[in-house]
């Protein structure tokens, strides 16, 4: 367990939509899982995170966007992360949205208010606006 609160700042929260003691953190520090409705934090990855998301008909595939890694997918709840798009220089994404309909449908909302949607799971943006 690691305490991450001191000097941590938070840019992003997300609940399990099928599990509400599992909540997800993006910061400056990474992203950190807690599975007990938020009293104890695990870090998943390291780095500045603006965004992250849980697919919410399959909780265990998360999407998040790091300086790092830029648009990142994890298939086992944030165990492990593959970079799906190194190559996303527009904007800074703050908010990530899927579509409850299709999965394979994701939409950005950036540091600019533009919106971004992607119909190939993040592999591919257009923007809409």
């Amino acid at each position: 367990m690691e305490c991450f609160i001191t000097g941590n700042v938070f840019v992003g929260l997300t609940a399990d939509p099928k599990d509400e003691n599992i909540v997800y953190a993006a910061s400056q520090m990474g992203i950190f899982v807690s599975k007990d409705k938020g009293e104890t934090w695990n870090r998943l990855m390291e780095g500045f995170v603006s965004t992250i998301a849980v697919n919410p008909n399959d909780s265990q595939e998360l999407l998040s966007y790091s300086e790092k890694n830029k648009f990142a997918i994890s298939n086992n709840a944030g165990q492990t992360w593959e970079s799906i798009n190194e190559t996303f220089n527009e904007e800074t994404p703050l908010f990530i949205a899927y579509s409850k309909k299709d999965p394979k449908i994701i939409y950005i909302l950036t540091e600019k208010n533009s919106i971004y949607k992607s119909s190939d799971q993040g592999t591919s943006w257009n923007k809409i606006r």
